[in-house]
């Protein structure tokens, strides 16, 4: 994600993006699904839309991390990008390296309007990550009660 801020980006072919980097003066070509992570990353609302309507996979994960856009939206509490991503069919039950879906990430930063949003699209309440908590748990240990209560009320 190094580099995102001073990225400006032109389309030139069905799955590729130049990206020139005006701190490096060199481009590079990526993929379609970098950018999706990247343009959620960075709260990108306009460019999300953009490469949806190019049917790139919502669902491309972070090689290293395994998070996909969804998971980034939800960490910044991005409601907005979230709603575009589910609306898109992204996936509820995708996990991260540890585990984690994207409402259990939402719930440990506080984010109750992501978290409603995911809810209302049927995330799972049950789903534990690596350590064997549940989006609850994480709420919970974060002291986040009204997310708690929300949770609780979906049960």
């Amino acid at each position: 994600m190094a580099g995102l801020e001073t990225c400006r980006s032109t389309i030139v072919a069905p799955q590729i993006l130049w990206c020139q980097n005006e701190e490096q003066g060199e481009q590079r070509s990526e993929e379609y699904g970098e950018q999706l992570l990247k343009a959620a990353a960075a709260s990108d609302d306009a460019l999300v839309r953009h490469l949806i309507e190019l049917n790139v996979d919502v669902n491309a994960e972070h090689e290293t991390l395994r998070t996909t856009p969804l998971h980034f939206a939800a960490a910044k509490g991005q409601a907005s990008i979230v709603n575009i991503l589910l609306h898109a069919r992204a996936s509820l039950s995708a996990t991260t390296w540890n585990g984690s879906t994207a409402l259990h990430v939402a719930a440990q930063n506080g984010h109750e309007g992501v978290v409603s949003a995911l809810l209302q699209h049927g995330a799972c309440l049950s789903a534990k990550d690596a350590e064997g908590k549940t989006a609850r748990d994480k709420a919970t240990s974060k002291g986040h009660w009204g997310i708690v209560k929300l949770l609780n009320k979906h049960r």
